[in-house]
């Protein structure tokens, strides 16, 4: 039975039609494919196994895949939440730096990651405060050239 979010669609694996049911015929059609193709390739390799065989094979095959990109994934997940704890850590180290250097110098550096973004900088003085927004910046206050870093954000504050 066909409810209006499923369609039904014939495919040919292996030589044999089959009706599959789905809501994406495209896509129903892309995944018979795939396995027609699996078969194929197994049963070039080994032309003496009958079809139930190829099949089992085939499926073995693509659960390895299956199984291989699950662990991929779990690895880039705990990737993701290394990177996201090692981003907490530094921002912490860069508010320490901040402090110190405030205590020391009479001015706090405070970078903040600027993402996927290039070019050459620029300057808007607020005040007390040097914004530099984007890009290779050179600082310069009342320590001369403080120096230079890419992609970053870097707001020098006079203490005070």
């Amino acid at each position: 039975m066909t409810t209006p979010d499923r369609t039904r669609v014939t495919v040919e694996i292996y030589g044999t039609s089959y009706k599959l049911v789905g809501s994406n015929t495209d896509y129903m059609k892309q995944v018979a494919n795939y396995v027609d193709e699996r078969m194929h390739s197994i049963s070039q390799a080994h032309s003496r196994l009958d079809m139930p065989r190829i099949a089992v094979l085939a499926a073995v095959h693509m659960a390895e895949e299956a199984v291989q990109i699950q662990e991929i994934q779990s690895h880039m997940n705990r990737l993701a939440g290394e990177r996201a704890e090692l981003r907490g850590e530094l921002a912490q180290l860069q508010t320490a730096l901040g402090e110190q250097q405030q205590k020391k110098y009479g001015y706090a550096a405070v970078f903040c990651p600027i993402e996927g973004r290039e070019g050459n900088g620029s300057e808007k003085m607020e005040g007390d405060r040097i914004h530099i927004s984007q890009g290779n910046c050179r600082i310069k206050g009342e320590a001369g050239t403080a120096g230079e870093k890419s992609g970053r954000t870097r707001k020098w504050t006079k203490a005070g």
